[in-house]
């Protein structure tokens, strides 16, 4: 079980809510949240988001890349997200690095994949997201798109 797994059931035990109660609130099916709560899958990041602000907690507590319980409330305007692919965009661009550079140290076979996410028509698994959140020295609730305050 991957501490995502945990904190996921943790987090809606705390709240006093089923997986089905998740699954709609998310607008997921009842099995797909079970399997992020039992660790066979990880969450898109639409879900991921969805699911930071439903339980007002960090993505990167929720992965486990802190133990620090930050609500997101207070750091981040909720309402208006940047898109992640203008998002990781903008980061590369910032550290004048090519779409090859990052590819090659995120551990992506082709440079097509990464340019397919800055082209918003494919999103990074949850490891690609967090190679990707190390690799620019962001927090995942920035990279995600997370506007600060």
């Amino acid at each position: 079980m991957s501490i995502l797994s945990e904190r996921l059931r943790c987090m809606r035990k705390k709240h006093k809510l089923t997986q089905g109660k998740m699954g709609e609130i998310l607008g997921i099916k009842r099995s797909s949240y079970q399997n992020y709560e039992a660790g066979q899958s990880f969450p898109p990041i639409s879900v991921l988001i969805k699911i930071a602000a439903a339980f007002d907690i960090s993505i990167d507590y929720l992965t486990g890349r802190t133990d620090e319980r930050r609500t997101i409330s207070g750091t981040y305007d909720v309402e208006n997200i940047t898109p992640f692919s203008v998002r990781v965009k903008e980061l590369r661009k910032a550290r004048k690095l090519t779409q090859e550079t990052v590819s090659k140290a995120i551990g992506l076979a082709f440079k097509s994949t990464y340019v397919s996410y800055e082209r918003a028509e494919k999103e990074p698994s949850l490891p690609r997201l967090i190679a990707l959140a190390d690799l620019f020295g962001v927090s995942l609730d920035y990279l995600v798109g997370f506007v600060e305050k």
